[in-house]
């Protein structure tokens, strides 16, 4: 249905969005912009941000805010992105997926604004992740693929985009799919990560994660002992210098092998390192599955109290993490992004167009009058469509009704003839029952008159069959459509009492039957069949007459 307030609504929206927000975003309050602010302060920020990683996450968490109070004050669309991004996946890697997601989503607003496709790409990377975590691997793939596509758009190639980040590329689609049970087409994207390779340190990060992931793999798929291998080689590659949630991610990973082996004191044993680990830097996502391992484990080895201990734990940190409030945001956020993509390009067609903006407002209201005329027309040959379609379902009601009231004439007549002739076949009995009581063969034969009495009944009884006859095929046909004409046609030389003969056998008439119908006796009805025989060309056949008349 259409509804022109929704329309006006909508309509109203696109325009504060065009007269005012060019306003907003162009006034230098809004970024506070400090032309005299040293860049080179926010670089060193975040680079002590990346040296406090593997001690102390509160420290760098606290460099890399100021660094965006600086990167804000400044001005700078690089800086800002920049310090969104590396914020945005400290908080993350702590498991708090709302605050990252705020940074995110700044990112990729900032990115909007200012065209820059290679942030845009890295923002929509990290909602892929976020996508990951909330297990809704279809918008996953949907971003990542955004992703790339915005870092294609960028580099203006795909060969041309960093080693690392074509990686990433490979681990987090081989996360996706195997998330969603595809497990074959998992696996060659892990291999592939893994062909890539090198032996460059700076490659340590996402090496683990592909030979986490290869072990995650093959866990799934019931492979232990290959995901063991997988496992050790990760972390093999770990040093002191390691992201310390790497460490935290590898325990859980070899404790949760310990477990599937029944061996409960060593998957504990990892559990416990694991859960230390995170927790020095207060990696709640990490927490939450190394709390439930640790549930597991201790509820194998009946230790009832501690395994309800973490198990609590786990429950405490699934609540902290915001799963569910992260999902609603980042929905709202995906909306948000498809609808500034619109306004983008309305005020693209205005800041090019200023001076065609009257003819803009003009073409507007055009097509607001015509989209009104349009739906008017619409609605107006609904009705009539609607109109027409009653028209015929009452035409078709008539129809059908006459339909029935004739398909009941029909079976009125039908009845009326059956009924008539089984009247009729009622007075042939009493006749014959007469003939037979006055006989000519009861009357003395001396008299006068026997010899014509035997004729007159002689010719009365014929009359009279043949009569009953035609009656008893009208009768037939209505049953047995087109019987009488294709035996006429087939075998031309039957007599009518053999044609009805042919009937009787139709309706698999037995012998005897037939003899009660007819008043002729069992073997005159036997000498018939054997002459019917003989016409019908089954001589010298075990042919079943009943089972011949059945099919013909």
């Amino acid at each position: 249905m259409y509804r022109p307030a929704l329309f006006s609504a909508n309509l109203l929206i696109v325009l504060c969005w065009i007269f005012f927000v060019p306003k907003v975003y162009s006034n230098p309050i809004f970024f506070k912009v400090n032309p005299e602010m040293d860049s080179v302060k926010i670089v060193n920020l975040l680079d002590k941000a990346k040296g406090e990683l593997a001690s102390d996450y509160n420290k760098a968490i606290e460099l890399l805010l100021e660094a965006k109070v600086l990167a804000y004050q400044s001005g700078n669309p690089y800086l800002i992105s920049n310090v969104e991004l590396n914020l945005g996946k400290q908080y993350f890697f702590l498991g708090l997926y709302e605050k990252a997601l705020d940074c995110y989503i700044n990112l990729i607003r900032s990115a909007e604004l200012n065209e820059d496709f290679e942030s845009l790409g890295k923002g929509y990377f990290q909602l892929s992740g976020v996508r990951l975590v909330m297990e809704d691997y279809d918008q996953a793939k949907t971003h990542l693929l955004k992703s790339r596509e915005y870092y294609i758009r960028h580099f203006h190639s795909e060969e041309a985009i960093g080693l690392i980040d074509r990686l990433t590329f490979q681990n987090n689609m081989g996360l996706i799919y195997s998330g969603s049970n595809d497990l074959e087409s998992a696996r060659k994207e892990f291999e592939l990560g893994l062909a890539m390779l090198s032996d460059d340190p700076v490659l340590s990060n996402v090496r683990i994660q592909l030979m986490n992931n290869m072990g995650d793999l093959n866990f799934k798929e019931g492979k232990v002992k290959e995901a063991m291998e997988y496992y050790n080689l990760a972390k093999e590659q770990l040093t002191a210098t390691s992201n310390p949630l790497f460490h935290a991610m590898l325990d859980h990973s070899i404790g949760k092998t310990y477990l599937e082996l029944e061996s409960y004191a060593d998957a504990v044993l990892f559990f416990q390192r694991g859960f230390s680990t995170a927790k020095k830097v207060k990696g709640y996502s990490h927490l939450r599955h190394l709390s439930k391992g640790l549930s597991l484990a201790y509820g194998k080895m009946s230790e009832s109290d501690s395994a309800f201990l973490y198990l609590q734990l786990s429950d405490a940190y699934e609540d902290s993490l915001k799963i569910k409030k992260t999902a609603e945001k980042i929905l709202v956020e995906e909306l948000m992004s498809d609808y500034r993509q619109e306004k983008s390009q309305l005020l693209q067609l205005y800041e090019g167009n200023k001076k065609n903006l009257l003819w803009l407002a003009i073409c507007s209201l055009t097509l607001i009058i015509f989209l009104f005329m349009r739906a008017y027309w619409i609605r107006d040959r609904l009705l009539n469509m609607e109109r027409q379609r009653n028209e015929m379902e009452e035409i078709v009601g008539k129809s059908n009704d006459e339909n029935l009231l004739l398909k009941r004439k029909i079976e009125d007549t039908q009845k009326e003839a059956t009924l008539m002739s089984l009247n009729n076949l009622r007075k042939d009995d009493i006749f014959k029952q007469l003939s037979q009581t006055i006989h000519p063969d009861k009357v003395d034969n001396d008299s006068a008159n026997a010899e014509a009495l035997r004729k007159i009944l002689e010719k009365m009884t014929e009359d009279d069959s043949q009569l009953l006859f035609g009656e008893f095929e009208y009768v037939f046909e209505n049953t047995h459509m087109g019987f009488f004409q294709k035996l006429k046609n087939k075998y031309p030389n039957l007599t009518p009492n053999e044609r009805r003969l042919c009937a009787f056998l139709k309706l698999q008439l037995t012998t005897k039957e037939i003899s009660q119908i007819t008043y002729k006796s069992i073997r005159s009805i036997e000498l018939a069949r054997i002459r019917l025989r003989k016409k019908l060309g089954f001589t010298n056949s075990e042919k079943n007459l009943n089972d011949f008349f059945l099919e013909f």
